[in-house]
Order: C-alpha cells, then sequence, then structure tokens
C-alpha cells in the first residue's frame, strides 16, 4: 500500500483523493502510512488499488500514458474498486468491468453526441483540450501507425484565412442546389468558425515510418480511416466534457492548407475542426432540426448474404 501511495503522490494524486477514487472512505492517505489498513477488507482494497496503479512490467500503467500528454494531474476515470474489476493473475494488469450502469451513461454519450456549429466564445480550459487531444491519440491505427497529426490555429490572419476559404467553398456549394432546396441551403450555419474559440487542423502523415506499412500496402487510405477514428474519439471525449466540436469539410483547395500552416508536403488535410462550448445542446442532428434531412429507418443500413 504505501509503495502504492508513493506511485499516487508522483502522479499528482495526493490526500484524500486516493481514497475517493478508490473507495478507501476509511483511510486517510499519508505516504508510507501502512497501519492505516486496519481491516482485511481495507487491506484488499488497497492490494486493488496498486494493481490498478502498477503494469506487467511494475511500472505505473495508468500514469504512463497520461504522462506522455502531460496529463499527470487527472484522475483515473475509476470511481471505486468495483468498476475497476479483478487484476490478471498471469500479467498483473487490471481488466475493466463496465457495469450495467456504464453502459447506459456511454449510450447517452454516443446519443448526445452532435456536430456543432454555433459556440460561445468563453475560452476552453487547455488541460480539457490536451485531454480531448490524448484521447484522439489511444484511437485505433492501421499497423498502429498512429498517422494522425493536429495543428492549433492560433495566428489571426491564417484564421480569417480558413473563414475566407470557407465562404468561398460555401458559395459554390449553394449554386448546386435550385428552388427551395438552394433557399433552405442559404438559411443552414454550416460551420462555427468565426466564433469557435479553437480552430484545429487535422493531417494525416501519409508517409507515416510507424507501424512499417503493416495492413496499408492495399488500401492506403486506412491510413486517413485512421484519422477519422482519432476525431470520432475526440468527438466522444468533448462531448462528456461539455465540450463542442464541429467537423468543417465546405473547403476549397485542400493542398494549399500545407503552405498556410507551414506543414509538411507529406501531411494530407482530413478535417477542420471547430471546438469550443455549445450555444445549446439537442439531442437531435442540426440538419433533422432544420428539415435538411431526417435520420433514416436503421433497416436500410443492414444485409445479409
Amino acid at each position: 500500500y504505501a509503495s502504492s501511495a508513493r506511485v499516487a503522490t508522483k502522479a499528482g494524486l495526493r490526500g484524500g483523493r486516493i481514497s475517493d477514487i478508490f473507495g478507501l472512505e476509511n483511510l486517510r492517505f499519508r505516504p508510507g502510512n501502512e497501519r492505516n489498513c486496519a481491516t482485511f477488507a481495507q487491506k484488499e482494497k488497497a492490494s486493488k488499488f496498486k494493481r490498478y496503479m502498477r503494469g506487467a512490467d511494475g511500472a505505473t500503467s495508468i500514469v504512463r500514458s497520461q504522462r506522455m500528454m502531460g496529463l499527470t494531474h487527472i484522475k483515473p476515470h475509476a470511481q471505486n474498486v468495483e468498476d475497476v474489476g479483478a487484476g490478471n493473475v498471469e500479467t498483473g494488469k487490471v481488466i475493466p468491468n463496465f457495469s450495467p450502469e456504464f453502459r447506459e451513461e456511454l449510450d447517452k454519450l454516443f446519443q448526445w453526441r452532435r456536430d456543432v456549429r454555433r459556440f460561445v466564445r468563453d475560452p476552453v480550459d487547455p488541460l480539457v483540450l490536451r485531454q480531448i487531444l490524448y484521447h484522439g491519440t489511444i484511437a485505433p491505427s492501421v499497423g498502429n501507425s498512429q498517422p494522425w497529426r493536429f495543428v492549433q490555429v492560433e495566428s489571426d490572419e491564417r484564421r480569417q484565412m480558413i473563414v475566407d476559404n470557407y465562404k468561398r467553398a460555401n458559395a459554390e456549394a449553394l449554386e448546386i442546389y435550385e428552388g427551395k432546396k438552394k433557399s433552405k441551403y442559404a438559411q443552414l450555419k454550416l460551420s462555427g468558425l468565426e466564433e469557435a474559440p479553437i480552430i484545429l487542423a487535422v493531417f494525416c502523415e501519409k508517409e507515416s515510418a510507424a507501424g512499417h506499412g503493416l495492413g496499408r500496402q492495399t488500401m492506403p487510405e486506412s491510413l486517413e480511416y485512421s484519422v477519422v477514428s482519432a476525431i470520432n474519439n475526440m468527438w466522444l471525449s468533448a462531448r462528456a466534457h461539455g465540450v463542442g466540436l464541429g467537423w468543417v469539410s465546405i473547403l476549397q483547395d485542400q493542398e494549399h492548407f500545407h503552405e498556410m500552416l507551414d506543414v509538411p508536403d507529406t501531411w494530407k488535410l482530413v478535417a477542420v475542426l471547430c471546438i469550443g462550448y455549445p450555444e445549446e445542446d439537442h439531442i437531435e442532428p442540426e440538419l433533422v432540426r432544420y428539415g435538411w434531412q431526417d435520420r433514416l429507418d436503421n433497416s436500410t443500413f443492414f444485409f445479409k448474404r
């Protein structure tokens, strides 16, 4: 217990927070104070806590990945030992045991994830943004190539260049439609580029050395699919933090983004994301609410052969 406590101290989890997280309600944590484990039940909980904090190699597995993103101040998501699950005897790793209540909450997260276009201008806590980006970097990727590259656009001049690019592309898109559809398109708000406090350009490194080409020889586009997986992780993470994320795809001359943002030619633009706190929350997509496109019946998506 004492050694685990010291590990937790290094991770920035000090004082009573340890007992709050792992259900050690009767233990007031002080490094080196093993006598606090007065009962067998408390010792068992402390033992599970120790297994949780340590990976198979003896390092702190939960801290190890967070330290890479500078997130050692963020406490683990598990609220008690039961949420964490039992340890794997062979590897020493902890196997998550997700409760029915957790699955219900996860379903709510999926349902309430929205493509946000309407933002307030309040700044997003940099630590929250870093956590959202961290969740993007643990997405699956072909051959573990991790081809995602994120560029936060802070320059006012560059931000305006992206806004102007969108406006030109949107004006061209408007001319595709006729009649009522054209009128309805003109009324839609399709980006939050001017209001969102954060603009993030997301690229795919097409020549990533990581992964050694595994899995992408016959489907090179799987690199870009991997980046999309990262964005989806970020979307869910943002919503869980009460932050809105909107994907802007109405853009011209995407190859010009290399020069605009001073990035390598091997990076391919996948998305421009607007990130900030939403003006309002809705469970229905905006395009449904504004009569552009209803949800299709799920039966139209599934087939058997």
